[in-house]
């Protein structure tokens, strides 16, 4: 049987050239890295993305993206 990880990562919207990494699988970060440059790395590390989407509606405007990776 596949057994599967999870990423959960949370980004704040601004205008492009400012959106950065505000929470990773809950943790707060930081250094809020660069958003673009992030996926780029998870990617890297083998890490699909299975879901996005936005809360536009609330005050805190965020992305979402959720990524998974074999276990192992």
């Amino acid at each position: 049987m596949q057994r599967w990880e999870y990423l959960f990562v949370e980004a704040h919207i601004q205008p492009p050239s400012a959106q950065h990494v505000v929470r990773i699988n809950s943790d707060i970060q930081t250094e809020r890295p660069n958003l673009w440059e992030y996926l780029t790395k998870v990617g890297e590390e083998g890490w699909e993305l299975v879901n996005a989407y936005n809360n536009s509606l609330s005050e805190r405007n965020r992305d979402y993206f959720i990524f998974k990776r074999l276990k192992g």
